[in-house]
């Protein structure tokens, strides 16, 4: 997201500091790898009320530093392809998969042909098996950075969950 007129990355970081106490670590359910929509992606095994619960916070609480979508952002979220509570989303929070649309992945590769997925998941799945058997903490959130839209993200904070009845 780009900041709001008036907003500051260090009133960010420090909103973000303060929001991080606030809130309790937790068990994440643990991850498996998925094919979604083209992409390979670690997705949860299960729901976790948790984590969605956690999804929505973040995106109420920032909000206020959050700059509208410009007509070219609003554009790459193909509106006309949204159902119209997505399309609501999109125009209330910039984004249409917030709240009950939100599914957390982690996304591993580009869009695939499906010749490459077939190619790559087998792959992919020796180098995680190990992995994806170990419980994970959420106890952390990190912001990243862009120096420009085109740019490559770069890790900027990261902070510690630290709220009552941490993991």
């Amino acid at each position: 997201m780009r900041l709001r007129d008036g907003q500051t990355p260090e009133s960010f970081a420090k909103a973000a500091k303060r929001f991080c106490e606030s809130e309790a670590a937790f068990a994440l359910p643990r991850l498996k790898l998925s094919k979604l929509h083209g992409f390979l992606a670690l997705v949860p095994s299960q729901p976790s009320a948790e984590l969605e619960r956690l999804a929505g916070r973040i995106v109420a609480y920032f909000e206020p530093f959050r700059a509208r979508l410009n007509a070219d952002e609003c554009a790459r979220r193909n509106p006309e392809r949204l159902n119209p509570r997505m399309a609501r989303k999109l125009a209330s929070w910039g984004y249409p998969y917030v709240f009950t649309d939100f599914k957390f992945h982690i996304t591993l590769t580009a869009r695939l042909t499906p010749e490459d997925t077939a190619l790559l998941e087998p792959v992919y799945r020796a180098l995680l098996e190990p992995i994806l058997d170990t419980p994970l903490a959420f106890d952390h959130i990190t912001v990243f950075r862009q120096a420009a839209p085109d740019q490559p993200f770069q890790v900027w904070h990261r902070f510690a969950l630290r709220g009552a009845g941490a993991f």
